[in-house]
């Protein structure tokens, strides 16, 4: 065997007992359904590329695919052991595992179409934190037409993406425990093809509590997101990849100008979305995640592609969709919005023409009514300055009181200390003044010293005091 020969199929030769597989082998094993939405996932190719060769998947991926997508370098076992949690579960997202399994697969399959089996089309467009699920989920009346159908059991990339959890054809939840021992797996598993629990060994399209699972009311929500899902897969690998930039900033930042008058809070109300991610989103500062472009896309009534492709959203197609409720359900929660500002300047004009008793602060005023205080010194500026007038004299006057009545009580205890002939010394007063402030204020300690000189005893001297 040349050189040429061994690059050609695989790049060193693989140890003993695993030989490698008949060259015609590699070239027969196709990925399944890439036309449509419902095309395989890489954990699934690899699974079935395993089968095909009569090998362990564990072999096959410690030993031929990890050291050629690390370079010869893999020789930790606890990386090895990884590859089949976390990182086997990359895979089939997007980023420097999932690309470089990819390669690695092309040179070993000599299958360029590998390349459309992950995720990695996304890149750029949408965080990948929270892409892909932890564990491996799928339709079991899928898996059985597939059987019963005698096609190749496969599982697609949709069943790994989080945001499809709605089976379109069968119109049931996605299920991730295996039906006859209630098993969770990874996407890749060391011994077992597509279909086949790697705990029991069972066909994971068995019936088991299937029946009471069909029962589960779909949340609309949920099915419209596993549709769009099905659609940005379907369409988004050829078009995402020639278009070099993502315009959903310039997009978002549109339609929040245009439709929304420049107001970040009420469009992420309507999101269900935080105000500084929709902030960020406008700014291209920060990427959305899958789930939010899906919801964003369908709820003001856009394509997803259109967001990251073109150069101006459909603002023409603008509408607020709802789940169910009625056509204004949407927009109830901002119906007060246009008069908030009349709401709070009426509160306002009424607290001046019938002062409250204690005045209250502006700060106290503003957590009343849900507003911000800044907001209120912005837009009522007037108003603002005479509640903290108000405010100001009452809470000095309420000062002055209080520094009067300790006066009077350290009259009173200075007085009587000195009619039971005893000398008034500083310490005696504060026994009987509970919560004197004398030695922090010294206006009190100098009213102290003013009586003890005019009741004939000498000047208290100031360490003393």
């Amino acid at each position: 065997m040349t050189k040429s020969d061994a690059i050609e199929v695989y790049p060193f030769e693989p140890p003993e007992p695993y030989r490698r597989p008949p060259r015609s082998s590699l070239y027969t094993l196709v990925p399944m359904g890439l036309k449509t939405a419902f095309g395989e996932s890489l954990t699934s190719y690899i699974l079935r590329l395993a089968q095909a060769h009569t090998l362990p998947p564990s072999a096959l991926l410690r030993e031929i695919i990890a050291p050629l997508m690390a370079k010869g370098r893999f020789t930790s076992s606890a990386r090895q052991s990884d590859l089949f949690r976390a990182t086997g579960n990359s895979f089939n997202g997007m980023g420097i595992a999932s690309q470089r399994c990819v390669e690695a697969l092309i040179i070993l399959t000599h299958q360029p179409l590998v390349k459309n089996l992950n995720l990695q089309f996304l890149e750029g467009y949408v965080w990948g934190v929270g892409l892909l699920k932890a564990r491996q989920s799928w339709c079991p009346k899928c898996l059985r037409q597939q059987r019963q159908a005698g096609e190749v059991v496969h599982l697609p990339l949709a069943w790994n993406i989080s945001t499809s959890s709605v089976c379109s054809i069968h119109g049931d939840y996605l299920i991730d425990r295996c039906p006859n021992c209630s098993h969770q797996h990874y996407a890749l598993n060391r011994t077992q093809p597509p279909g086949i629990c790697p705990k029991c060994r069972e066909f994971l399209g068995t019936c088991g509590n299937d029946e009471g699972h069909t029962q589960t009311q779909i949340d609309p929500k949920d099915s419209i997101i596993s549709r769009m899902t099905l659609e940005l897969i379907a369409n988004g690998r050829e078009l995402l990849r020639r278009q070099p930039f993502n315009r959903f900033a310039r997009n978002a930042r549109a339609i929040r100008e245009q439709c929304f008058s420049g107001n970040s809070s009420r469009m992420a109300a309507l999101l269900k979305a935080d105000r500084f991610s929709v902030d960020k989103w406008c700014a291209g500062e920060q990427l959305p995640k899958l789930r939010s472009l899906l919801w964003f896309a369908w709820r003001f009534g856009q394509q997803p592609l259109d967001l990251l492709t073109t150069d101006t959203a459909r603002l023409d197609r603008f509408c607020v969709q709802s789940l169910g409720e009625s056509p204004d359900r949407a927009f109830i929660q901002f119906q007060c919005r246009p008069n908030s500002k009349a709401r709070i300047g009426g509160t306002l004009n009424k607290l001046l023409a019938h002062p409250e008793l204690p005045p209250p602060s502006l700060a106290k005023i503003a957590k009343r009514l849900d507003v911000d205080l800044t907001s209120i010194t912005r837009h009522f500026p007037e108003q603002a300055a005479i509640i903290k007038e108000r405010h100001r004299v009452y809470r000095a006057q309420r000062s002055s009181n209080r520094e009067q009545a300790e006066v009077d009580a350290i009259t009173d205890a200075v007085m009587r200390i000195h009619s039971s002939g005893d000398y008034p010394s500083l310490h005696q007063v504060r026994q009987q003044v509970a919560g004197s402030r004398m030695f922090q204020n010294p206006k009190l300690a100098d009213h102290w010293r003013q009586l003890v000189q005019s009741l004939g005893y000498p000047n208290p001297s100031e360490t003393v005091i």
